[in-house]
This record gives structure tokens, sequence and C-alpha cells, in this order.
């Protein structure tokens, strides 16, 4: 770093954080040596050392030889409105981005760093896209927040590819959500890579976030308390040696461990001219028995500040209301000081101030408070008319640079000094300030895919928004905000608040947009009964009308779909497709395109090819004009429709779906289809595979609730199924705990009821394995054919005739469109035909061949056990048992 880290004026000696220091440089060493990444989360009360720890690590790192690559990022005061600033402050910093670039510099600096650190042309532009949005320098591509974290995450890999990589992120207490979600998430997607991120914050960021980093993996909270009496007395003599021993311990005792209180102090003793150096130590020159000491830290800079003059004080306040750090020019803009730059000269020179001199920072050159507390306390002291002509000024300024990534800045400023005016006293001007750059705030927010600040922004903006119809537009944009936020109830009420007011006050084009919305929530959060309720009166000829009635058209076939409906859906889904070609609204079509495939290519509809020519289509156009959502759909609907036909063709949809959701950061999507997967691998004997999917791309030791019940269950078949059947009974012991907590109905059905079920008939407890088949089959919306199958061989591997019938009843006139039915169809019938003792050679191996040809080896082993068991006239001859062992052994199962 070439000496860019030093700081002028009072360092004082480290001590007391010997410990935390030596675990910080050991999770260092743990991250590189491993390539594991890892969160530790700093936590401490202002001026207790947060900033110093981090520091000495980093002094520590500048005398590695090994190369280090060291990020800071901080979140103003006002970083709740800030979206991702840290990140943007890191990404500059490693790109060389100075804020004072223009544009076009800014752009050229930033696509040389992408194109030193990436290999792929294809994963260059996709990363110079989204990461020059994040630094307003370019419009962001109109997606879900998935790829701007990939492309956030996939900045921080290259770079850690290069080498151990550390990521500090200061005064996170005032970070916005989104900010805190990818901090949480980056250890976990980007575990591989050797990532260190370390966050400072005050304890108030556990009251907004109680839970931060808990549970997440290689996660390490580490709390500073006050420093012990013996520290604070070294730290004291390190700093002002020969200082009276009564002023040291009146100073031990008021300071109550916090290292910046001490320092502080003197600093004001200093500065008074009390204490004084000579030769190396300390004089004081009275008995300080007349200075009454502070109660905080606050009161302590506050005395400091009282001993400035009037204007350097002035100019302090000033500063302070700009942030942490600022520019001369800024400065300049809102103060009438005519000597400004002498002030600050003299304000560095007192270690109030201090100027940035890290070539590599983006702030390079600029003044800024030495501790947040300094500039807490100078913003404090203003007089409140003061500090309103000044958030007025201070908005003004950085309006008129047209930077979208100050939008909120500027609106958390005007927000400022409407609080100070008050709703009673605010002038219609001010107030109609605020919303516009709340608007503009909102817009920046939505870009980032900022749920949560999304949301908080509207709020704020409808406080002050008395206009109807612009109540509308927040009330939309803010339930649309908190669908992502899977706040399902938020997402339903503001949606039905806006259509009411439109109603009242709209036009017809307002209302047919506030039906869509709404109907789509209803199908998002699975209440499509109501959906269709609320589009009741919608005729096919109504969806030509307006866009937002064929929008509206494209939701009332889902809903349908949704609740089984299939011929009312098919129905809606013509003349939807016919107006959104007219109209040219391809979302529309891509979306239809996916729901009308999915009618008619599962089920009983028979049209599979068809089906998936259209999925195909909609996925097409989706992927081509980015309507990520659509394009997640059809992948999930493809792999639903293949997986009776071609289990193998569906599982490849489902495995595309998966990396893609993983490389996005959509965890619960990916987990979901992990569910699948799994399942898969297990019914192809995959037996590794099934457990690895979830071992090799999540941490499993945070799952919890059904998560961890289909890990567990998956680990119990797999234990059960190599002949481990205490282990598999005792994983399965604890999904059965899970379930009684739980009221997923496909988890309680299918993972809990089928899973015993089939660890019933691998341990050979037939009867249990018959009956839970038969039950699990009852209660499965879906009507999976092979439980019945697999039931019948049950039945037939225990003699139970029965069993078999049960089975055969079930079956009934259950429709045989797919091959995976017909392959269950056909093992009920052969288990019926050997109980009837007229099972043939070509029945059974017709039912066997069946499975192997869908590649479920599993079923197919089993079926020949249950011919060797159940039908020993044609076992014989057609060596069934070897059969048998000759699938199972390959895959490791106990046959």
């Amino acid at each position: 770093r070439g000496g860019a880290g030093r700081r002028d004026g009072i360092e004082p000696p480290f001590v007391g954080r010997d410990h935390e220091l030596r675990m910080l440089k050991d999770l260092l060493h743990a991250t590189e040596r491993e390539r594991r990444a890892r969160l530790v989360s700093i936590v401490g009360v202002a001026g207790v050392g947060k900033t110093r720890l981090v520091w000495e690590l980093q002094k520590y790192v500048d005398g590695l030889t090994a190369t280090v690559f060291w990020h800071e990022g901080r979140s103003p005061a006002y970083g709740e409105g800030a979206t991702f600033w840290a990140l943007g402050e890191m990404v500059r910093r490693r790109a060389g981005i100075a804020e004072s670039d223009d544009e076009a510099t800014a752009s050229a600096k930033l696509a040389e760093t992408i194109e030193r650190l990436v290999e792929t042309e294809e994963e260059r532009r996709r990363l110079l896209g989204l990461l020059s949005g994040l630094l307003g320098l370019t419009d962001l591509p109109q997606e879900d927040r998935g790829p701007l974290f990939a492309a956030f995450r996939r900045f921080f890999e290259s770079v850690a590819d290069q080498g151990p990589t550390v990521l500090v992120f200061e005064d996170v207490h005032w970070a916005d959500p989104g900010l805190l979600d990818f901090v949480e998430e980056l250890p976990e997607w980007s575990r591989r890579w050797p990532i260190l991120v370390l966050t400072l914050a005050r304890p108030d960021l556990l009251e907004r976030r109680p839970t931060c980093g808990a549970g997440k993996p290689n996660f390490v909270s580490m709390h500073l308390a006050p420093l012990a009496d013996i520290d604070m007395r070294e730290m004291i003599d390190g700093v002002a040696p020969g200082l009276p021993h009564h002023a040291v311990g009146a100073l031990v005792s008021r300071s109550g461990g916090i290292p910046l209180y001490a320092v502080e102090y003197i600093r004001m003793l200093l500065a008074d001219g009390r204490l004084v150096e000579e030769a190396g130590s300390f004089q004081l020159l009275d008995t300080l028995d007349d200075v009454e000491l502070p109660e905080t830290v606050r009161g302590v800079v506050g005395a400091r500040l009282d001993r400035l003059s009037v204007d350097h004080r002035r100019v302090l306040g000033e500063a302070s209301v700009l942030g942490q750090s600022f520019t001369l020019e800024s400065l300049i803009e809102i103060t009438e000081h005519p000597d400004a730059p002498a002030v600050l000269d003299a304000l560095v020179r007192a270690e109030l101030l201090e100027i940035e001199r890290d070539p590599r920072s983006p702030e390079r050159g600029q003044y800024r408070f030495v501790q947040p507390v300094i500039q807490e306390v100078a913003y404090r002291r203003l007089a409140r008319a003061d500090r309103r002509s000044l958030h007025l000024a201070v908005a003004h300024y950085f309006e008129t640079g047209a930077d979208e990534e100050l939008a909120p800045i500027v609106a958390s400023h005007y927000l400022s000094a409407l609080s100070i005016d008050g709703d009673t006293d605010a002038s219609p001007e001010l107030i109609s300030a605020a919303r516009n750059a709340l608007d503009r705030a909102v817009n920046r927010a939505a870009s980032l895919h900022s749920h949560a600040q999304v949301l908080s922004l509207c709020d704020q903006a409808l406080a002050v928004t008395d206009d109807p119809m612009e109540r509308v537009r927040l009330l939309e944009k803010s339930a649309l905000a908190a669908g992502e936020l899977a706040d399902t109830t938020a997402y339903e009420e503001r949606l039905r608040e806006a259509l009411q007011i439109s109603r009242e006050h709209g036009t017809t084009e307002d209302v047919e947009r506030g039906m869509f919305l709404l109907a789509r929530c209803l199908t998002d959060i699975r209440n499509a009964n109501r959906a269709v309720e609320l589009l009741a009166d919608l005729d096919p000829d109504d969806f030509g009308r307006s866009r937002w009635l064929t929008a509206a058209g494209a939701q009332l076939a889902r809903a349908h779909m949704i609740m089984g409906d299939g011929e009312p859906a098919l129905a809606v889904t013509k003349p939807v497709l016919v107006a959104a070609e007219a109209r040219g609204q391809l979302d529309v079509v891509a979306d239809t395109l996916v729901t009308r495939g999915t009618l008619l290519g599962a089920g009983d509809a028979g049209r599979l090819h068809e089906g998936v020519a259209l999925i195909r289509e909609g996925r097409r156009l989706a992927v081509e004009h980015g309507f990520g959502a659509t394009k997640r759909r059809a992948s999930t609907n493809m792999g639903y429709i293949l997986y009776e036909h071609d289990p193998l063709g569906s599982h490849t949809e489902y495995e595309a779906a998966f990396r893609q959701e993983l490389e996005q950061g959509d965890r619960a999507s990916a987990l979901f289809k992990a569910y699948n997967m799994s399942s898969f691998y297990f019914d192809l004997g995959r037996f590794d595979e099934a457990l690895a999917i979830f071992e090799d791309n999540f941490d499993v030791e945070t799952f919890s609730g059904t998560a961890l019940g289909e890990y567990l269950a998956t680990r119990a078949v797999v234990a059960t199924a190599r002949g481990r059947v205490n282990e598999g009974d005792n994983l399965f012991e604890q999904v059965r705990r899970i379930a009684e907590k739980e009221t997923d109905r496909q988890f309680n059905t299918q993972t809990v009821q089928g899973g015993a079920a089939i660890i019933d008939l691998m341990a050979g407890r037939l009867a249990h394995a018959t009956e839970g088949f038969l039950q699990t089959f009852a209660g499965d919306q879906a009507q999976n054919l092979e439980y019945l199958a697999r039931g019948a061989l049950a039945a037939l591997m225990n003699g139970d005739e029965r069993g078999v019938g049960a089975m055969r009843d079930a079956l009934g006139n259950a429709s045989k469109v797919s091959p995976m039915r017909r392959a269950s169809a056909a093992t009920v019938e052969a288990c019926v035909s050997a109980v009837e003792g007229a099972l043939t050679d070509e029945q059974a191996l017709d039912t066997v061949r069946r499975w192997t040809d869908l590649g479920w080896m599993l079923t197919a082993g089993l079926s020949w056990i249950a011919f060797a068991v159940g039908a020993p006239e044609i076992a014989s001859g057609l060596d069934a048992a070897q059969k048998a062992r000759d699938i199972f052994e390959p895959i490791g199962a106990n046959g």
C-alpha cells in the first residue's frame, strides 16, 4: 500500500484485542488454505475499537509476501436510502474509479478491470452491463434480482480467483436491506472461493436484524466488549506518557472501557493547551480539578467542539450535513464562508477531519471525519433552521449532477428538511420536491431490485402524497416489492386498496390495470379461485379491448389451470394469444404459450409433443426478451410434463433450471428442484448423486423445516437401500418429528408417507409397505401410479392377495397416457396375474422392460425380487433372483 493507510496525529497503542486480532488472522489464513468463504460480524458500541481492529488486520496483510485483495465500503448514515452504496465503493476501488471521474472515464476503467478479471466475452458483457448499472453509469436491465446479485458475486469471485480476497463492510447498522441480504448470502453461494467478509456494526443492527448472519455457513460473531481498566491504562500511557496518575485514573473510570473517549479527551486537553508534549513526554499544566469529565463519548466530542472558534464550529457543522466524507467543492457550494480551505486545514490539524490519501479509494483527496461520532455530534449541534437550509442546499447541489446513483441521497435530504418543518408548516414547493426526489429514489431502488428499499421509500412517499392516482401508483409499486419479499398479505392488501381508489377516481384503463395486477397476485399466492372470481365478468371478446385486459386474460387461464380446470383454461388461452399477438405483447404471448403447453402436455390431454413445442417457444421468447419469471416457469413446467413420458428429459430440464437458479442465488427455487432431482436420482439407483445434489450445492447444516426433512429422508432411503436399516429408521424418525410441525401437504404425503413406505419395502416390512403405498396414493393430488406399482410388489412379496387386489381396485380406470403410467399399470396387472398363478414369462419380462426403458432401475430390481418370491413357478426359468442381483450390485443396493 506504500503507506497509503498511514494516519496523522494521535495513534493509540493497540491493546486488549490480541485475541480478536489473532482470530481474524487465523480466519484469513483458513479462508485462503481451505478456499472457503467466511463471514465475520464485528459488533460493538461507538468508539470501542471496531475500525482499529480491522486496521490492525490490514497492516498485518500489508506485511505478507502473498497478495491479498483488500476492499472497503461504507454505508453512509442515510444508507437505508442508498442502495448497495458500499458495494459500489468496493467496485470503484478495485477499478480505480474516482468520484471525480466522468462517465466515459469511469466506464472505460470498469471495462478494463472486468476484461482483466473475467475470461469469456459473454460473461464480460453481462458483468459490465450490471455493474455499470450499480455505479449509475447505465440503466439496469429489467430482470429480477438474481442476475444482479450473481454479477456482484461473480465480480468478487473473479478477484478471488487471483488470490485471497477481503471485503470490509463498515457501518452496516446503516446499510440498506438489500446490502444486508447480499452480505448474508455471499459466503454461502460463493463458499468455494477464498473470500473473507468482515462487517462492522453498532448493536443497533441487531434491533433491525436480530438474526443477522445467524445460522449461515462459516459465520463468526465477534462482540467487542469495553476494554479492561488495565488495558485502558496501558493505552492512555501510550498516547500521553507522563500524564499524572490521578488524571489517568479519572479517565479510566469515566471512559467505561471505550478507547475513543480517552483519545478524544486527550485531544481536547492538547487543543486547550492544558496538556503539552516535551521531549517525548506529556506534561499536564494544571490539576484538572476544575474540569468536569463528560459522561459519554459524545459528551467528550461535544466538549471539544465547544472549544472551537465560531467559524470553525460552523464549517464543521455544515460539513456534517454532507456526510462522513465530502469534497471541498461541495462544501463551498453550500457554505458562504470565505475561507473554507483554511478552516478545513485547521480542522485536520485538530484531528477532527482527515484527508483520504489512499490512491485506490474513490474518495481520494476528499475530507472525512476522523470518527463517525464527530460528524453526529457536529450535526446535532446545528440549529433547526440551519439544518433545514443546509439539507435543502445539499439536495440542490446533488440534484445538479443528474446522477441517478445519488437519487436516494437527494430524497433523504429533502425528507430531513421536511421533518424539520413538520406536516403543517411545510411549503407545497418543498413537499413537491420531496415527492419528486422520492420518485427517483424508488425507481433507482427498483432498478437494483432492492425490494425492501422500494417498500420503505414508497411508504415515505405515501406519507406526503394526497393525490389519489399518485397514491395508486405508489401502492402498486410497493405491492410488487412486497410480493418479491414473499409478504403475501401486503402484496394483496396494497393492490386491493389501489384498485378501490382507481374505481373511485381513475380511468377505465386504471381499473383494468388494477384488476390485472390483483389477479396476478392472487394467482402467484395460490389463491387462484379468488382470481377467477375477480375476473368472472370478463368475456373472451374483452381480451382484445386493452393491453391490461389481455394480460388479465392470461392470469385467468393460469388460475383455471392451477385449480385443475383444464377445459376453461384452454378456452381462455386462444383469445388471449390472438389479442396479445395483435398488440405485440410478447410477455403475455410467452407466458400464455407456457400455460397452454402445460395444459396440453400434462395429465389426460395426451398431446405431449404439442405441449412441449408450445413451452419451448414460450421459453425462447422469454430468453430473447428477458422475461425472467416466464423463463423459469417454462423450465419448471417442461420438467413437470416430461416426467411421466421422458424422465431423463425431465431431469435435463430441471438440471438446467437448477444450475441457473444457483448461479442467480435463488436458493428457494433451487432447493425445491433439488428435492425432485434427488428423488429422481434415487429411482435411477444413483444413490451418491441423490445425496450430492444437496451436499455439494447447499450447506446442509443450515437446513430446517421441510428442507431438513427432505434431506434426511433422502439419507434414510439411501441408507436402507444399502442395507443399513437401523440407520435408515433412525434418520426417518427425525423426518417424522419434523412432519409433526409442518402443514405442507406435498411434504407430508410424498416425502413422509411415501418415504416411509419405500423404507418399509426395502427393509422387508411388507405389510406396512403395502398399506403405506395405498395411503400415499390416496393422499397424492397428482395420483402417481408408481405408488400402486410398488404397493403391489410389496403385497406380492408378502403373499398378500388382498393387498394386490386393493392396488388393482385403486388403479381402476386411471389414465394411462404416459409410459410411466403404463409401466405402473403393467406392474399391478403382473402382480394380479402372479397371485392368480397366471403370470407368464412374457408378462414378467415386459413389466421389467418398461421400467428399465424409463431408467427406473430400483423398481426394475424390486420387480424381479417380487416375481422370484411371489411367482416361483416362473422365477427359476427366468433366473429372477440373479437378474435382481445384476441390477442391485452395480448401484450398491442390498437385494
